[in-house]
């Protein structure tokens, strides 16, 4: 079955096949597989972040979003904290550390 268009509504109607092979066209993977590499690239940057190597807009395009509005969102879900409140407390917390240690 070929793809659907509706003229005066500007939608097209895939079946899931089709979707599939067309996704898979574009972004070079399974979309399944996209999806499930996205809490990794979170937590790459989580890595990132801890080890103070750029800004949280290079970290975000560094691990591939190309939004860092969806990636601040993104992040969030995961780690229950924006990339820039998450990277602040690493620092408070390697302050702290620093000062027991003295």
């Amino acid at each position: 079955m070929a793809a659907v268009s509706n003229a005066s509504t500007g939608k097209i109607y895939l079946n899931i096949s089709q979707l599939n092979r067309k996704l898979h066209a574009l972004i070079g993977q399974p979309p399944g597989q996209l999806i499930r590499s996205i809490p990794k690239l979170r937590e790459r940057a989580a890595d990132l972040l801890q080890q103070g190597a750029g800004n949280v807009a290079e970290i975000c395009y560094q691990v591939g979003f190309s939004d860092q509005a969806n990636f601040t969102n993104s992040f969030k879900k995961q780690f229950g904290a924006a990339p820039r409140e998450f990277r602040s407390e690493v620092e408070r917390q390697r302050t702290n550390k620093t000062q027991e240690a003295s």
